[in-house]
């Protein structure tokens, strides 16, 4: 990783943080690369070839499927923030907003499982709620 252009999403925990975790030494600073405001903007950096992007797996689920991009470690890092599905109080109990919520949580589910399944604890990631 020392020689590859770093891709920054300013939005979420980055480099430092990965490297910290490793207990990895990077001669250059983990601060310096290509620095984007939105995950997208940094996933299609690093399918363009202009370095290693750190993102959410389920934004890059298909272009590592399609051979677009590679996970070149292992080690996962954890997402300090979470989601919440919000919505006006009068349409709560709505059938389309309790049928996007059901929706929804299994993918959670599901995408905790395949987490899961790579000995990754589930309790660690972002939760939807």
């Amino acid at each position: 990783m020392e020689k590859q252009t770093l891709i920054h999403d300013g939005s979420k925990p980055g480099w430092p943080e990965w490297f910290i975790a490793q207990n990895a030494l990077q001669s250059g600073c983990p601060t310096q690369g290509l620095y984007f405001d939105h995950a997208y903007l940094a996933v299609q950096a690093a399918i363009g070839g202009d370095g290693v992007a750190l993102v959410s797996e389920p934004l890059v689920d298909d272009a590592i499927a399609g051979g677009r991009l590679i996970c070149p470690s292992s080690y996962a890092l954890h997402g300090f923030g979470a989601y919440y599905l919000v919505t006006p109080l009068g349409v709560v109990q709505e059938p389309k907003i309790s049928i996007f919520r059901d929706w929804l949580l299994a993918e959670r589910s599901a995408q905790s499982y395949n987490l899961s399944r790579m000995e990754l604890e589930a309790s660690e990631f972002d939760a939807v709620t």
